[in-house]
């Protein structure tokens, strides 16, 4: 664990770090392109856009993907969420829209299944907020420095939590 944040821990038996394994599975290729037909058939895509527009998570990648035996994927990576690995309260973009890189896999004819799995998983967001909101709070207080910070990110979360799917209509371009 990096030491700026081993010190503002609890010494308790539990705690949250930074952690890397060497994985059997494989990386996809780095080129999206490559990577594509992974992608278009992976089962939880949609599930992982809605939810990196909700949190703005500004590096997904083909490269921040495992790929599992059994054919699943697993996302890695959540280093730059609301926008910048360095992010302040003053930076915070709550409104923005920004169009997640995964949706350029099918040029600009997305799938209906796609758009329909990407509002089901962008409905689920305030929920999944409030049942982690109590977590989220602990964590930010812990890790945090600032106060402010940590009002600025849960009020970020939340926001984006409950304007998720209006958000997501509008990125998509759909009309209901």
């Amino acid at each position: 664990m990096h030491r700026a944040y081993a010190r503002k821990l609890p010494k308790v038996p539990e705690a949250a770090v930074w952690v890397t394994e060497q994985d059997r599975g494989q990386t996809l290729p780095r080129n999206l392109e490559q990577a594509s037909d992974f992608l278009r058939r992976w089962k939880s895509l949609s599930d992982l856009i809605a939810f990196d527009t909700w949190i703005q998570n500004a590096e997904r990648s083909a490269s921040n993907l495992l790929r599992r035996r059994n054919g699943d994927m697993v996302s890695i990576d959540h280093g730059h969420l609301a926008g910048s690995v360095r992010w302040t309260a003053d930076l915070l973009q709550p409104d923005a829209d920004p169009r997640h890189p995964f949706l350029g896999l099918w040029g600009n004819q997305i799938p209906e299944s796609i758009n329909q799995g990407i509002m089901e998983a962008a409905g689920r967001h305030s929920k999944s907020y409030q049942q982690a909101e109590a977590e989220l709070k602990k964590w930010a207080v812990t890790l945090l420095d600032d106060s402010g910070d940590t009002i600025a990110i849960l009020q970020f979360l939340k926001k984006r939590a409950d304007d998720s799917q209006d958000r997501m209509k509008r990125i998509l371009r759909l009309l209901i």
